[in-house]
């Protein structure tokens, strides 16, 4: 969601990789025990550095990831799903070349969008009128597109790219 978000995206060496300080939220003095990076991790979590690299260059390279001005914002960004309680944020971002459907899933449970979507999911929009098979490119942790349907795992989020 951070890469997702307007503005400079700020992580932490070792994050793509999950690096994790062993638990600890404030090491500032902690020793290097806790502090330096283990290397071997990288080996560990390939899947998690690749989606990084995939997120960075989605945002380096389309500027509706990097809008900096509140009117460009409120113009190019619509959220669909913010409800409190559903789990479930979704926004398109769009201008003359290209529209992009974003979907962050912590409902506790899949979700199904996308065309003729019958699910009912209390109130979220499902984008029945979308036919994901038509999107240009993804990127995603965990999904699953069939027949123009998208089902989005618990936790999982799905990034997709339409031409205008």
């Amino acid at each position: 969601m951070l890469f997702a978000s307007q503005g400079i995206t700020f992580i932490q060496i070792g994050q793509e990789f999950w690096r994790n300080k062993q638990g600890l939220d404030n090491t500032f003095e902690s020793p290097d025990s806790i502090n330096d990076i283990n290397w071997d991790y990288i080996g560990y979590h390939p899947d998690t550095i690749d989606l990084t690299k995939q997120l960075i260059n989605l945002k380096k390279s389309n500027g509706l990831f990097r809008l900096d001005m509140y009117n460009y914002i409120n113009e190019h960004l619509t959220f669909q799903n913010y409800k409190n309680g559903t789990g479930v944020i979704s926004f398109t971002l769009k201008d003359d070349t290209a529209k992009f459907i974003l979907f962050f899933n912590s409902s506790g449970s899949q979700i199904e969008i996308g065309k003729d979507s019958n699910s009912n999911l209390n109130g979220i929009y499902t984008y029945s009128d979308v036919d994901f098979s038509y999107a240009v490119s993804n990127i995603s942790n965990s999904i699953n597109v069939s027949g123009g349907k998208v089902i989005i795992d618990n936790l999982g989020f799905a990034i997709f790219k339409f031409n205008s």
